[in-house]
């Protein structure tokens, strides 16, 4: 008799039935484990049972992602308040200049065309000793 794999998909409820009645027609063909069979395989059904589902890993997942989601937001808002708190800080602590330390401008005043310029000098020839 020829067994065909089971695939993945097919271990639920149903799925671990047909496992149970593809392994005992296997144990009818003689009693190759000493009697231990049946205890294996109450073993593995007790085994597959326990195991999660696809919707189980599904919802799993889902939560999962709400958490990551949740986490990135959390992340997010503390950034934005250590920045907001180091902004105040900043402001707080920055050194003030006086009023009267503050640089004056420079003013430069100019001859009115009314003032008279000094006469310019000629240039005069080297006197010789």
């Amino acid at each position: 008799m020829s067994v065909s794999p089971i695939k993945p998909d097919q271990l639920s409820d149903e799925g671990v039935r047909l496992l149970s009645r593809r392994m005992r027609s296997l144990d009818n063909g003689g009693d190759g484990g000493g009697g231990m069979d049946n205890e294996r395989i109450a073993k593995l059904e007790a085994t597959v049972s326990n195991l999660a589902t696809k919707a189980d890993l599904e919802k799993g997942l889902g939560e999962v992602r709400v958490d990551i989601e949740k986490a990135a937001n959390k992340l997010i808002m503390a950034f934005i308040a250590v920045a907001v708190a180091f902004g105040i800080v900043q402001k707080i602590t920055a050194p003030t200049v006086p009023q009267s330390a503050q640089l004056q401008p420079i003013v430069v005043q100019m001859p009115t065309p009314s003032q008279t310029a000094p006469a310019p000098v000629s240039p005069s020839s080297p006197s010789k000793p």
